[in-house]
């Protein structure tokens, strides 16, 4: 069993097994989004038929050509198994529909006529694509099951071959045959072990080396493939090279570059703990004052036992006498001194005449 897995992991990356497999995945991809077109026009088609009510079956017959519409414009005629002339032809007979429907100048009677006219053309010109509007026939009729064995068989070839030219025609053989068919399950597990093994070769670069959060380079890196996935188009030119995109690129540097946004948060992230662990031992070491010179530079405190003249003016005298510099006052007067309402509002002007926090407070027993 070691063996067998160790052969698996060590297996030759094959360039256009890969862009085969991307092909297909985005194939399946495609065909499962198409099908909500085709079972919502399955849908209205059947209450098309049962309903009675005139208003229901204007509303009804609108969407259904609006699904036509949306299904040749954003879909590719491929999946349709249509050719040029028959989607030019459909085409026209939306347009021609859509102009009869918005003509308000035609008389009811005539309208009505005209309309069913172009609804009916539209729905016998798409008969030919599909009898019943069923997704699961026209899934069955665009993949062929000898193609996925054919597939494999030419990358054997391919892969075996020395041959430039024969190399060539085998590719775009595997490509042409790879956009007319669905993936199956054993070439989902093969495509697994691909880039399990591409962000494995990634990881053993120098740079990448020593770092203890291999699980994260995985979860993201395969995360990040199989949500942008999508996005890759074989049939785009490269600007750097002028030749078609390579599937080996696309996926490592979607792998070297979650590698790297990994690398980075963890960075970030411990940057974050030191710089609170460092914050919360200068409160500390504030909070509890470690020394006498950072207790007696974090506040002064004065302490009046008895007052001379009144509290307003004591402490005047009292910070004159002691030549006080510090910042922060703190005068703790006797417990039995009353302060009144004149001296209060002198009190408070402290701060702004000597410059300095001043805080006054009663002695307490």
């Amino acid at each position: 069993m070691r063996i067998k897995s160790e052969q698996k992991i060590n297996q030759y990356i094959n360039e256009t097994e890969l862009k085969s497999l991307m092909i297909r995945i985005n194939n399946k991809t495609f065909l499962l989004n198409l099908s909500k077109s085709f079972l919502r026009l399955h849908k209205y088609k059947n209450k098309f038929k049962e309903t009675t009510n005139i208003h229901l079956k204007l509303i009804l017959e609108k969407a259904i050509v609006n699904l036509y519409n949306n299904i040749i414009k954003n879909k590719s005629k491929q999946l349709l198994l249509i050719s040029d002339e028959e989607l030019l032809k459909i085409k026209q007979l939306i347009v021609d529909y859509n102009e009869i429907y918005n003509d308000i100048t035609l008389k009811t009677d005539e309208w009505d006529s005209k309309k069913d006219k172009a609804f009916n053309a539209i729905n016998n010109a798409f008969k030919d694509v599909n009898e019943e509007m069923d997704i699961k026939n026209v899934l069955l009729q665009y993949s062929k099951k000898s193609d996925t064995a054919r597939i494999n068989k030419y990358i054997k070839k391919h892969t075996k071959t020395k041959s430039k030219k024969l190399k060539k025609i085998l590719k775009d053989r595997i490509i042409t045959i790879s956009e007319r068919n669905i993936i199956d399950t054993e070439s989902y597990e093969r495509f697994g072990e691909l880039v399990l093994l591409i962000i494995k070769n990634i990881l053993k670069k120098p740079k990448f080396s020593g770092y203890t959060y291999r699980d994260e380079f995985y979860s993201d890196s395969t995360d990040k493939i199989f949500r942008y996935l999508k996005n890759f188009n074989h049939k785009l030119i490269s600007k750097i090279t002028g030749q078609q995109v390579n599937a080996f690129s696309y996926l490592s540097q979607y792998v070297h570059n979650s590698i790297l946004f990994i690398i980075n948060t963890k960075k970030a992230e411990k940057q974050e703990v030191e710089n609170y662990v460092n914050t919360y031992n200068e409160k500390i070491k504030l909070l509890f004052n470690e020394t006498s010179y950072a207790k007696e530079e974090l506040e002064r405190i004065i302490e009046l036992e008895s007052i001379k003249i009144n509290l307003y003016t004591d402490i005047l005298n009292e910070i004159e006498t002691q030549n006080i510099t510090d910042k922060r006052i703190k005068v703790i007067y006797p417990e039995d001194y009353k302060i009144s309402l004149e001296e209060y509002n002198k009190l408070t002007k402290l701060k702004e005449l000597l410059g300095k926090e001043c805080s006054v407070i009663r002695k307490r027993n």
